[in-house]
């Protein structure tokens, strides 16, 4: 993880914490009502549309746990998980590995960096041509302090504020966790 001080890291940051504070209204009382009643079939038909003819895609997004549309990505075996964040044009692309019983145990996710050749390579490219920025796992790691809870601001990883509400150490980010 980055430490605080990488100026081109923190250039970033802010950007995303710019867009952040104008989406939710204020990072230490935000307001989540802009994800109420979102809808990935509404807002990004198009790219759903391409992605469609490419792999197979299933909504997987909850508006009770996320500001990001979830969607699975199949082809074959291979599987992927794309979010779209709601706060801004932000996505991560999650290469993810079951084990058996497929459906059921996953072995691990690892957020893709560098698209291997192929299918993922194409997704990475249709997210990017949809005017979307890849966020690193570095930068999605990087610590800032965010109320999802209702409560008060703790401290905790920039992916809690751009694609998850649920409160700092009840989600783990998953491409740190081998089940």
């Amino acid at each position: 993880m980055a430490r605080p001080g990488d100026s081109s890291q923190e250039v970033r940051i802010e950007g995303y914490l710019d867009r952040a504070r104008h989406t939710y209204g204020s990072l230490e009382d935000p307001d989540f009502r802009f994800a109420s009643g979102a809808r990935v079939e509404d807002t990004h038909a198009e790219l759903l549309a391409t992605l469609s003819r490419l792999v197979k895609v299933t909504n997987m997004s909850d508006e009770n746990d996320h500001v990001c549309f979830v969607l699975e990505l199949r082809e074959g075996p291979r599987e992927w998980s794309l979010r779209l964040s709601m706060v801004g044009p932000y996505a991560m692309l999650l290469r993810v590995t079951r084990g058996w019983p497929r459906r059921f145990r996953i072995l691990s996710v690892e957020v893709i960096e560098e698209p291997a050749a192929g299918t993922e390579q194409a997704i990475a490219e249709l997210v990017r041509e949809a005017g979307f920025t890849m966020v690193s796992a570095e930068d999605a790691e990087y610590p800032v302090r965010f109320n999802a809870s209702g409560t008060e601001p703790v401290d905790g990883p920039l992916y809690r504020v751009l694609f998850s509400t649920i409160p700092a150490g009840v989600e783990d980010l998953s491409w740190h966790c081998r089940h």
